[in-house]
């Protein structure tokens, strides 16, 4: 089963980083990575700009706003995704990640098969309409 990795981190923190720890932080990510890509557990990981560069669209009412949905003192700051056989499997994997000592980490699953079913199910049930 596949999660996405919601990796939240205090932009300010990690920007105030000395230099020597942050080479040790993208060093142990690339590391982690690596690992996971071997064994076919990491499809992606991809690190998001700013949230200042963020724009919120919410739908009712039709609204932008410049920002992250959520003002937290963590923002999103990197997405993975990645494959284990189960929720417990996905939660070491992700405990695993170096940037998880600076933040936090939502595992989600992705509800990818259980869309598709919907989908199906309703493009082949009968009409209700009169």
């Amino acid at each position: 089963m596949d999660y996405l990795c919601l990796i939240y981190l205090d932009e300010a923190r990690l920007a105030a980083l000395p230099r020597s720890e942050l080479e040790s932080l993208v060093s142990a990510i690339g590391v982690w990575e690596g690992r996971l890509r071997q064994h076919r557990q990491c499809l992606a990981l991809h690190r998001l700009g700013p949230s200042r560069l963020a724009t919120t669209v919410r739908a009712r009412p039709p609204r932008l706003h410049d920002g992250p949905c959520a003002g937290e003192r963590e923002q999103l700051s990197v997405v993975a995704l990645i494959r284990a056989p189960d929720l417990d499997q996905a939660l070491q994997l992700a405990a695993a990640l170096p940037l998880g000592a600076l933040g936090g980490v939502e595992v989600r699953p992705l509800a990818m098969e259980q869309t598709r079913q919907a989908c199906a199910t309703a493009m082949t049930a009968p009409s209700r309409r009169g």
